[in-house]
């Protein structure tokens, strides 16, 4: 559970604390505040995955914000700076979906 937490926790600080270059290094295609809203729901998921019992929800919920961010990427990939990229990190992003919707049904059978 600590290696989920310390990137969502990293990457959500980032967007946070310093919007631009962590957001333009993520090649997201958002503005300042949508940004550091999105650092921000980093950061209370990664509150939740610490503290909440059950913690499955926690990772459920991270999982749709990553099905959020990546068609984020994929809806505004024809208007990027980088086509490319946006659509690489879309797919990333859907490979984090299945990552963390995996893990979530794991933590849930087994009580977490």
């Amino acid at each position: 559970m600590q290696a989920p937490v310390a990137v969502t926790v990293t990457i959500g600080s980032g967007l946070l604390l310093l919007p631009e270059p962590t957001g333009r290094l993520l090649a997201l295609p958002a503005g300042r505040r949508a940004v550091r809203a999105i650092g921000l729901a980093d950061l209370l998921l990664a509150t939740a995955m610490l503290t909440s019992r059950p913690r499955w929800p926690a990772m459920l919920a991270r999982a749709v914000l990553n099905l959020l961010l990546g068609a984020l990427y994929l809806g505004r990939a024809g208007t990027s700076d980088d086509p490319g990229r946006a659509r690489r990190m879309g797919y990333v992003m859907g490979t984090l979906v299945a990552v963390d919707s995996a893990t979530a049904a794991t933590m849930r059978r087994r009580g977490w």
